[in-house]
């Protein structure tokens, strides 16, 4: 036999970023005896067994009572955890953490993603999310060539320049997945190192605070559809979240028996992906209810549930609505406050309009007040008198375009509602065609 066998150093995303096996008809010279044949599979399995060893994750030593016991290293309160984006006010997305944006195919996954990383790398907001300060952030695209990725972005910005900490590009034909099937076990392939190499290559330059992966069949790998396998991606994720001090996020796909559905547990095969993941928000086109009852076409937004899962944070239960604009670009648009709005108006108005004073309990369950009650559920699609009144009748106090002023009727006082003035103009646009 001559020269020992080696894998090939060519490179091959098409094979998942592995080097090829030798065909049949390249064993060395056709005729070996069955002990060359042997000693060749030998060597075979020795170069296998190298790269596993390669591939594999750093041993984490075993703990000892002095490094586990916790008055050793829990001296006083933990400082809170670091939160990279707010949503509404509050704490949404935190440092350090594995989270996944899930939808339907042709949502606009890729766009949002993009949009939110340029928003967070100028410390500005998208929408209700907010970024705490700049971030340094990075997008990893797999399924987009370069130019695409540049068409977006420059659409995004407006032409008008980019915050030095967005980071962006496509390794389309590049970059393998991250792990793969040896011996039908799950292991870390090339692609994980060069996403290793390509994070650690940020340290110099302050280091990287967000990391997203577009999207996650093409960093896979493994069988979508098996949980022990979707658990080892996520932890192997973890893992260069703790090396790198990151947050990641990667995109997937919603299965195709439930588009439309805005559960964590939407996500296209394993559940374990969106049981291990600390957080996780669901996209889907707007539904036509949902854009009746705002006055719009629901095939021009977004409607993306910003708390589908959040370990560590406060529940978002209110929906984000954003607006597919030229190019694509996604502009986010506040349909529940608009709605919100409109309605406070015409209460009001007819508030005003009338003799007789109206208390919250007259407005909410007195036959007298059932016009009011009537004319909001024709206007407004899926008003609830009793759902929803008592909370338009808070809105408009909160706002202070009402007060309530206590009066003497007969023996007893009741609290009616006095209009002080009416909301803004903007509650207007809520009947017009929005512009960008």
């Amino acid at each position: 036999m001559s020269g020992a066998a080696t894998v090939p150093d060519d490179f091959h995303p098409e094979n998942g970023g592995r080097a090829m096996s030798p065909p049949l008809a390249a064993i060395p010279g056709g005729g070996e005896t069955e002990a060359e044949i042997q000693r060749y599979g030998e060597e075979i399995a020795r170069t296998v067994e190298a790269e596993r060893q390669n591939h594999a994750p750093e041993v984490f030593p075993p703990a000892t009572p002095e490094q586990t016991r916790v008055q050793n290293w829990l001296r006083e309160k933990p400082p809170e955890p670091e939160a990279l984006l707010t949503c509404r006010g509050v704490p949404w997305l935190l440092h350090g953490i594995v989270g996944m944006a899930n939808g339907t195919g042709g949502t606009g996954k890729s766009f949002f993603l993009l949009g939110m990383a340029y928003q967070a790398a100028k410390g500005g907001n998208f929408g209700p999310i907010r970024a705490t300060r700049p971030l340094n952030v990075l997008v990893v695209f797999a399924e987009d060539p370069q130019k695409i990725v540049g068409t977006r972005a420059w659409a995004i910005s407006k032409g008008q320049g980019f915050p030095v900490g967005l980071h962006a590009l496509s390794v389309l034909g590049k970059v393998g997945p991250l792990m793969e099937l040896s011996n039908n076990n799950p292991v870390r392939a090339k692609g994980f190192d060069w996403l290793d190499q390509t994070l650690a290559n940020f340290t110099s330059d302050g280091g990287l605070d967000l990391v997203i992966i577009d999207p996650l069949s093409r960093f896979y790998g493994l069988d979508e559809n098996n949980n022990a396998h979707a658990t080892a991606f996520i932890s192997t994720l973890e893992a260069l979240a703790v090396k790198h001090r990151v947050t990641i996020l990667f995109s997937h796909h919603t299965s195709k028996t439930r588009a439309g559905d805005q559960t964590h547990h939407a996500s296209r095969g394993a559940s374990a992906f969106s049981d291990g993941c600390r957080w996780v928000i669901a996209m889907c086109s707007m539904s036509e209810e949902v854009g009746k009852r705002h006055r719009v076409d629901p095939s021009q937004y977004v409607d993306v549930a910003a708390g589908a899962k959040a370990n560590y944070t406060p529940g978002q239960s209110a929906r984000m609505y954003f607006r597919r604009t030229e190019g694509g670009v996604l502009v986010y648009e506040a349909l529940e406050a608009d709605r919100r709005k409109a309605m406070a108006r015409v209460l009001l108005s007819w508030i005003a309009g009338q003799e007789q004073g109206f208390s919250r309990n007259d407005l909410t369950k007195d036959e007298k007040a059932r016009e009011i009650a009537d004319r909001l559920g024709e206007e407004f699609s899926g008003f609830s008198r009793r759902k929803d009144m008592p909370t338009l009748v808070d809105y408009v106090l909160s706002e202070r375009w009402a007060i309530e002023e206590g009066v003497k009727v007969r023996k007893a006082t009741k609290k009616i509602i006095r209009v002080q003035s009416l909301p803004d103009d903007e509650a207007d646009l809520f009947d017009l065609n929005r512009g960008a």
